[in-house]
């Protein structure tokens, strides 16, 4: 096995473990707090309907790479990139490098063109509270996915408005998603696989484009992950 994809396996699997422990922390009489709504200082929403928001990077810690908004949840986060000597470290970590319960959803550190990798995966806890990405989980039905058909990803340089085209949930245990390609024809074979057996199919991958995949732990079996796979939007 690659160490990449090993350091990948790791970061999952930490996933439900650190879960477990903020819920821990919460009964604990709730000594940590959630940082992430300190950054939402730094967004200002916008005045009329269908105009994006506007962001002041410069406010945010320098680790931030990105900004994750589901219009309809909870999600309305910062996003880091995961470090390779590290690829946990956001697990346990908030934007400013201090601990957290809670972590920071971040771009895997597999992913080698961090947001312009053919596939971008943005991990994020399922947290006890409803907070960070636990609502990803609904995107297993159909009427909760085609409810929440917008995820737009905010950058320094563009505002990508994605959606949801394919919603798989597997067991980590057997498999977890693939985040390096030779070329773009094993990207589509993945992702036509995916789409196979994926629970909920809106409209499928489309080829030659550049897909994200939104992950989360799920509860379907001890180890089990919701991956929504999405991609920009047709204008």
């Amino acid at each position: 096995m690659k160490n990449g994809t090993r350091k990948v396996l790791v970061a999952l699997s930490c996933l439900a473990i650190v879960a477990g422990v903020a819920m821990f922390v919460l009964g604990q009489g709730g000594v940590e707090q959630n940082p992430s709504p300190t950054y939402q200082r730094a967004i200002t929403d916008p005045d009329e309907e269908g105009q994006d928001r506007v962001i002041d990077w410069g406010s945010l810690p320098d680790s931030v790479i990105a900004w994750v908004y589901v219009p309809g949840t909870t999600i309305d986060y910062p996003v880091v990139r995961g470090f390779t000597e590290d690829p946990g470290f956001y697990l346990f970590h908030d934007a400013e490098g201090r601990y957290s319960a809670w972590g920071t959803p971040y771009v895997a550190n597999g992913c080698e063109e961090g947001l312009e990798s053919p596939l971008v995966m943005i991990y994020g806890h399922h947290m006890s509270d409803g907070t960070m990405f636990a609502p990803l989980a609904g995107y297993s039905s159909r009427p909760f996915a085609e409810e929440h058909a917008e995820i737009i990803l905010y950058t320094p340089e563009q505002t990508l408005h994605l959606e949801p085209v394919l919603v798989n949930v597997i067991n980590a245990n057997k498999k977890n998603v693939r985040l390096s390609f030779g070329d773009q024809g094993e990207l589509e074979e993945y992702m036509a696989a995916e789409e196979a057996e994926s629970e909920v199919v809106l409209d499928g991958y489309r080829s030659g484009r550049q897909v994200f995949a939104f992950v989360t732990c799920s509860y379907e079996t001890s180890n089990s992950r919701t991956v929504v796979y999405a991609m920009e939007a047709e204008s």
